[in-house]
């Protein structure tokens, strides 16, 4: 019997989770690698006037060495939280790293602070040439970073601070600020690309030069892959479904707006404005939709899992159900044979009068009923015991040459012997040289002997019932059991496999008296035990074919 816990379900993703968190790190780290080196480059060009390294466009806004140095101080605390979280360091330090990222982030948000400061009280507190003097004074006040830039290291700083949190409110107030810090930096690029002067003016995209922009996305990106399975890193990063909607649509989402605008803008300068309004709002639209749905994929899936997760639990509480049963039923049966033993043992002894004569006829009569009544007691015992024991997988089967003919025959035997009245015929036609089947003796026997009592109780005295074996073009050994008694609904077959389950009323008026549904039971559980399978067809009024159907490696060779 299947354990419940072992049920798999369907993987969403063929990329294992390991591979995944590999993938996560490895592109984390390219991101803060790129920003770090972009901005030291561009330091560099600072400090040793080299135009080409400060600015990538000519006569557009360049990277200060503040924002250079705002960028380096995030990606460093960026890489510092990763390795306090899951990389090669002692434990014992881990707390210490913790806070000097904390520290590096805070000196980030120190700066962007007192720029945003300085421009909105007009006032210069000398945080414009921290480190380097400017040189290429392009917009004013001169060498100080743009609103945005400063609102974009601002949201970094916070953003880093808040990885690792528990607090689920922390959590998406940290994806709100990656958000929209991404959203930022991507509609500077917007404004470049399509180059409107109109929307130049406007505070917050202006003065983002395109390196500056870039780098954020980057560092955006890799604070998002610090925490790959929670927040906004399980949209894109998860192996549900709607992660990977997200993934597959995200690039397109974003490049096809773009490249439809970049050609409208070439056809035609007139419409460059509209075209970055359209750009920008299509892309805007098209990832909010595409977020939206993916949310209710993702609360889809929750639910599924949830209702998984219940399901499995049900299951297991039915299996062990089942176990105490079926340990119930064992328990039961064997308190029960024991003393319907001594029953059987006694009434048959006095019957056979071996100590002298029974007084009166009526005892006499008293006696065959309590014998056979006990008789028939001890052989549903015994079912129930059968079904107990490979339900609580304690059969062993002890395989042997077996012939078939020669079982068959005894079977035949003992059921004449049994029934006072059987049908007209009862058949062995199994082939004389049929080849020996392999199998434990005693289980095929029972199986052969279950399905002749069936036959048997709903057979009328003018019947038949006919045993057959034969070996098929697979190589199989088939054993026929088949009736022209009264038959059941083809639908019920499966039905009638299972324990304590009995065919419905028209077969039932055949024999009332038919049992308590075990003898098929007992039949698939053996077989089951032996690789074979169990087929039945039947027909109302026309009787009923079992075929016991055993694989190719069952038929000993050379036998026949």
């Amino acid at each position: 019997m299947q354990n419940a816990a072992t049920i798999a379900r369907e993987p969403r993703s063929q990329i294992s989770p390991a591979k995944q968190a590999v993938a996560a790190k490895s592109a984390q780290i390219l991101c803060l690698a790129v920003a770090c080196l972009a901005a030291l480059i561009l330091i560099s060009g600072w400090w040793g006037d080299k135009a080409t390294l400060i600015s990538l466009i000519p006569g557009a806004p360049t990277m200060k060495a503040n924002t250079a140095f705002v960028l380096i101080c995030s990606a460093a605390a960026a890489f510092l939280q990763s390795s306090g979280t899951d990389g090669p360091v002692n434990r014992s330090i881990r707390p210490f790293i913790r806070q000097a990222a904390a520290v590096l982030s805070g000196l980030a948000i120190l700066i962007c602070i007192l720029t945003l400061f300085e421009t909105l009280a007009g006032i210069d507190l000398g945080i414009d040439q921290l480190l380097a003097e400017d040189r290429r004074s392009l917009y004013a006040p001169p060498g100080r970073m743009s609103e945005a830039t400063a609102t974009s290291g601002i949201l970094a700083g916070i953003a880093l601070m808040l990885t690792h949190t528990a607090s689920p409110a922390a959590l998406r107030l940290r994806s709100t600020l990656v958000v929209t810090g991404i959203v930022i930096a991507t509609l500077a690029i917007y404004v470049y690309v399509f180059d409107v002067r109109a929307i130049l003016a406007v505070p917050f995209l202006s003065t983002m030069s395109v390196p500056t922009a870039l780098c954020f996305v980057a560092l955006f990106v890799a604070t998002v892959l610090l925490e790959p399975s929670r927040g906004i890193g399980a949209a894109f990063l998860s192996d549900r479904t709607s992660s990977f909607i997200v993934r597959q649509l995200l690039l397109p989402i974003v490049v096809l707006p773009l490249a439809v605008g970049l050609i409208v803008t070439s056809l035609s300068d007139e419409l460059a404005l509209a075209t970055a309004l359209m750009a920008i709002l299509s892309t805007i639209f098209l990832c909010a939709v595409t977020l939206g749905v993916a949310k209710r994929i993702d609360g889809y899936d929750q639910l599924q899992d949830e209702l998984n997760d219940k399901s499995v639990s049900l299951m297991e509480q039915a299996m062990e159900a089942n176990m105490a049963k079926t340990r119930f039923l064992a328990t039961m049966s064997h308190d029960l044979r024991t003393p319907l033993n001594a029953i059987i043992g006694f009434s048959g002894a006095m019957k056979s009068e071996i100590y002298g004569p029974i007084g009166k006829p009526q005892y006499r009569e008293y006696l065959e009923h309590i014998h056979s009544s006990g008789g028939v007691l001890l052989t549903t015992i015994n079912a129930i015991l059968d079904i107990a024991q490979v339900e609580a997988g304690v059969v062993k089967r002890e395989d042997a040459p077996c012939e078939l003919r020669d079982i068959v025959e005894s079977i035949c035997v003992e059921a004449r012997n049994a029934h006072a009245s059987l049908p007209a015929e009862l058949l062995n036609q199994v082939p004389a040289r049929s080849p020996k089947l392999i199998a434990d003796p005693v289980l095929l026997r029972r199986m052969i002997a279950n399905l002749v009592e069936n036959a048997i109780k709903f057979t009328p005295a003018d019947g038949k019932i006919v045993i057959d074996s034969t070996v098929n073009d697979l190589g199989e050994t088939v054993i026929i059991v088949r009736d022209t008694g009264a038959g059941f609904d083809p639908d019920e077959a499966d039905r009638l496999t299972e324990a304590f389950e009995q065919a419905s009323e028209e077969a039932l008026v055949a024999n009332p008296d038919s049992g308590m549904g075990l003898g098929l039971a007992i039949v698939k559980n053996f077989a089951t035990l032996h690789h074979a399978q169990v087929g039945i067809t039947s027909q109302i009024g026309h009787g009923t074919k079992v075929e016991l159907v055993f694989p190719p490696e069952r038929t000993e060779r050379g036998t026949a």
